[in-house]
């Protein structure tokens, strides 16, 4: 149960670290690299194996994987290192991640835990790591919960062009496009109707725990997308795929794709 203490936030945002180079990075090659970069950081190989086994039970209990798919995961016992970095500058926040490895082909991402939650100090936290790793990163939620959402750097120049490089045109025809008027009341509505009509209730129920209703809810992804950077532009991204609907915020700086879908939207 949320304590009544902590404030929930509507965007749960970690940061998500890429290769900018690398094919590879392995777990020890992490830990030595953030050892180098900050001597203050603590490397704990077994909360890492902690963390692995976490997972091997999720997976063999809550899952049901079958055990030829688990054994890779098992192997990587002792291989794992979990990372705890403190910012002087920031004092009580630190950031921390936990990987085995991570490859540029296959998309793989480091993700960067932050406690507690602050804008700002997740963005230093992840230039600084990031160009120790020589990686780039984004924000993105967390997936658990709520209403999905990813930032990247860099404003919008072809609102079109964006939308095709993220939705594939056999899985998305009729991609388009429409320039929105107040992005506040476009978001606004978008997260009330995905409130009201989500096909999955019990996510629904998920996300506005803690919240004392959707209006609630509506208020803080608003005031969050706000946090990020002062909103420019907005545009609804559409397809004939059912239940398909994306809002597009140019921040200026930052580039926002809010996933509004798996909602009916007719009448």
């Amino acid at each position: 149960m949320m304590s009544s203490s902590v404030v929930p936030r509507a965007l749960e945002l970690q940061a998500a670290l890429f290769p900018r180079v690398e094919d590879k990075l392995s777990g020890r090659q992490i830990a030595e690299r953030i050892a180098a970069a900050f001597p203050a950081a603590v490397i704990d190989w077994q909360r890492g194996d902690q963390v692995t086994r976490a997972k091997i039970d999720v997976m063999t209990n809550e899952w049901g994987v079958p055990e030829m798919l688990i054994a890779p995961v098992r192997a990587r016992m002792g291989q794992v290192p979990h990372v705890a970095v403190p910012f002087a500058e920031w004092p009580g926040h630190r950031a921390s991640l936990c990987e085995f490895q991570v490859e540029r082909e296959l998309g793989d991402a480091i993700k960067l835990e932050v406690e507690p939650f602050d804008l700002a100090f997740v963005r230093q936290a992840a230039a600084a790591i990031g160009d120790a790793l020589d990686c780039d990163y984004l924000l993105a939620s967390r997936g658990e919960r709520g209403i999905e959402c990813r930032t990247t750097r860099g404003g919008v120049t072809d609102a079109l062009a964006f939308a095709r490089e993220q939705f594939a045109e056999n899985a998305y025809p009729g991609l388009r496009v429409t320039e929105l008027a107040d992005w506040e009341a476009a978001v606004r509505q978008g997260a009330m109707r995905w409130l009201a009509r989500h096909e999955l209730p019990a996510l629904v129920e998920k996300t506005l725990a803690g919240f004392a209703s959707a209006d609630a809810y509506a208020d803080a992804l608003v005031a969050e997308l706000s946090e990020i950077g002062a909103v420019r532009r907005i545009w609804s991204i559409e397809s004939d795929a059912p239940r398909h609907y994306d809002v597009l915020l140019d921040h200026g700086d930052w580039t926002t794709l809010l996933d509004l879908g798996g909602v009916d939207r007719g009448e």
